[in-house]
């Protein structure tokens, strides 16, 4: 035990080091997550860019909670974490997901910070991020959330007056694939139609009522094994279970939902993908693509339709944390030079919102200009590519080179009126080359895209957990 202590010890000192090697802006994904045993950790992982344009990321610390999980005591938790790697002042943005106590937690670190770090101009207004899993996941939510209705387990009667052909389907689906996934006598019927088929033994994905991809992905097995399902359920000879079978239209009424949540779900997986660094600057056409496909959906159906008024539901849910989301997520999509603000007319934006997050965009600009420490940050990112210069080389860059004032003042016109580059280019490489050319620009974008557009990589970091936090281990 001694020595894996030591071991984490040497490991800390040296991201520490890390940590301090650099002088940009971070951002963290923070999470908590409760053991089987009832022990509560809160979860950081940490992201910047480096001194050579690099993105990082890792696990910055795996906190023990005692006490309610309140925004002062996560709040407090933070603190600590940040003030023990010495990087408090640096911190840029804070993603985790729509809880009220992340809110809560949000609001006293501002409070912290106005009193320590002044400078840092950190508010709950500006530095936090709304996960954006989790608010589609809202979404969703409201669309399913009149559908699933329970089966009495003795009269296999749908405990509901709808007559939604949806809620029909949907409601017996759900309750016969837990029927066979529980069922040790129908999962062995299952394996050996498959078996006698000389077909793959698929089995059907149960639908968890706190996680709505579970039920598009039983949706879409049980079109894979339909056939499968209905054999099975045949041959245990159960009437009152081959009642509950689904026919074509109840299918169709499925394949219909499952094209409504298609773009939630790939949104999903889009924002979950591991080592995707800059979703920031994609999440204002991620809420817009959700909610027009949303409305598309609704020109096939009646208003008065349980699937539509789901749907509204879902749209006004989404759109909701989309009037409210961070400034920063619109100063990302700019400077993303693939989109710049010319796009947001593209993806249907109203004038007075563009207008919005252009004098966003203008004050993060100011912010940094005037920023003593950020010009600091500028001249390290003009010698960045050049270590090696002689003391003469660096003489006549400070004489020749420097940037005047005018130069500063055009420096965000050339590069709105400078061609967007193409959809396959790399972020980071573009700001690598462009770091001289826009000084100001390349240290905003430094620091902005570090902020993660979900809370998946602290998640990510609990499943981890589940292997070192066991009933064994404590």
């Amino acid at each position: 035990m001694r020595r894996l202590e030591d071991v984490y010890e040497q490991q800390k000192e040296k991201l520490k080091e890390k940590l301090q090697s650099f002088k940009s802006k971070y951002s963290i994904t923070c999470d908590v997550w409760t053991s089987k045993n009832q022990l509560s950790f809160f979860g950081f992982t940490i992201h910047y860019i480096d001194s050579n344009w690099n993105f990082q990321e890792g696990l910055l610390a795996f906190k023990f909670l005692e006490g309610d999980h309140d925004g002062n005591t996560l709040s407090q938790a933070m603190i600590e974490v940040l003030d023990d790697f010495s990087i408090a002042d640096r911190l840029l943005g804070v993603t985790a997901d729509n809880a009220s106590n992340n809110t809560a937690m949000i609001t006293k670190l501002e409070q912290h910070f106005a009193v320590n770090h002044p400078d840092a101009g950190f508010s709950v207004s500006w530095n936090q991020v709304e996960c954006i899993a989790h608010v589609i996941n809202l979404g969703a939510q409201e669309i399913l959330k009149n559908f699933k209705q329970s089966i009495d387990r003795d009269t296999y009667e749908i405990n509901s007056e709808s007559a939604d052909k949806v809620v029909s389907a949907l409601s017996r689906l759900a309750f016969l694939v837990r029927k066979i996934r529980t069922s040790p006598k129908l999962r062995r019927i299952m394996a050996k139609i498959c078996e006698e088929k000389g077909i793959p033994f698929l089995v059907p994905v149960i639908d968890i009522t706190t996680r709505w991809n579970s039920t598009f992905d039983m949706i879409t097995r049980a079109l894979k094994i339909r056939e499968e399902i209905s054999d099975t359920v045949y041959a245990f000879k159960d009437n009152s279970l081959i009642n509950l079978l689904l026919d074509d239209s109840d299918y169709d009424c499925l394949k219909f939902l499952l094209k409504v949540l298609e773009p939630l779900k790939e949104i999903t997986l889009r924002v979950s993908q591991s080592g995707d660094a800059f979703q920031i600057a994609s999440v204002l056409p991620l809420y817009q693509y959700a909610c027009d496909m949303l409305r598309e959906s609704l020109d096939d159906l009646d208003e008065i339709d349980d699937l539509a008024i789901g749907i509204a539901s879902a749209i006004e849910k989404l759109e909701h944390y989309y009037d409210n989301i961070s400034p920063m997520v619109g100063v990302s999509f700019i400077l993303d030079p693939r989109q710049k603000i010319s796009s947001l007319k593209v993806i249907g934006w109203k004038e007075k919102w563009i207008k919005s997050v252009e004098n966003h965009f203008n004050d993060a600009f100011d912010f940094y200009k005037s920023n003593s420490k950020q010009t600091g940050q500028i001249e390290a990112n003009l010698n960045s590519e050049n270590l090696f210069e002689s003391g003469y080389d660096r003489y006549l860059k400070r004489k020749y080179d420097r940037i005047d004032e005018d130069t500063v003042e055009d420096e965000c016109a050339r590069y709105f009126n400078a061609p967007k580059q193409p959809r396959q280019s790399h972020l980071l490489s573009f700001w690598k080359e462009n770091n001289q050319n826009y000084p100001i620009l390349s240290a905003v974008t430094k620091d902005y895209l570090t902020v993660q557009a979900s809370s998946v990589s602290a998640e990510r970091a609990f499943s981890s957990g589940r292997d070192l936090v066991s009933d064994d281990r404590c």
